[in-house]
């Protein structure tokens, strides 16, 4: 069955660094967050995901843009919509609650040559660190 997936990602940053994810199995990370429920806000979604994957609370929830990614995964083709939020948190030492999953935090001036996925999405927000302006990127 053909589907879009809404997804709620996150940006948090501490001091110079910002938190990536990284499934176990995988060499690459990604912005933490997860799928939206039926029903469920973006924001809502966002803050959920952040409890249920590492048991932090996130405040202070800004939109900050949008990236449309079309990629292919084990011969399936996968069409998402990432809903892309900065925000903080309190928390320092974040300590995965899901077994297949671990964070780092990883330096600003770091994540250009850091592999995290989807591509598009990283070069965004690089760019929206530098200059704060709501983006909207697509590899359709």
């Amino acid at each position: 069955m053909k589907h879009l997936e809404y997804i709620a990602r996150v940006v948090l940053t501490q001091g110079k660094k910002t938190l990536l994810c990284r499934g176990k199995k995988f060499n690459w990370y990604y912005f933490p967050g997860g799928h939206i429920e039926f029903g469920e806000s973006s924001v809502e979604a966002i803050r959920r995901e952040m409890r249920e994957e590492t048991g932090i609370a996130i405040s202070n929830i800004k939109y900050v843009g949008m990236v449309e990614n079309i990629f292919s995964e084990q011969g399936k083709k996968h069409h998402e919509i990432n809903l892309v939020f900065a925000a903080q948190c309190r928390n320092k030492n974040i300590i995965s609650k899901e077994a297949h999953l671990e964070f780092s935090w990883v330096e600003n001036k770091d994540l250009a040559r850091t592999a995290i996925l989807p591509k598009r999405m990283k070069q965004s927000v690089i760019k929206w660190m530098r200059d704060k302006k709501i983006f909207w990127d697509t590899n359709v």
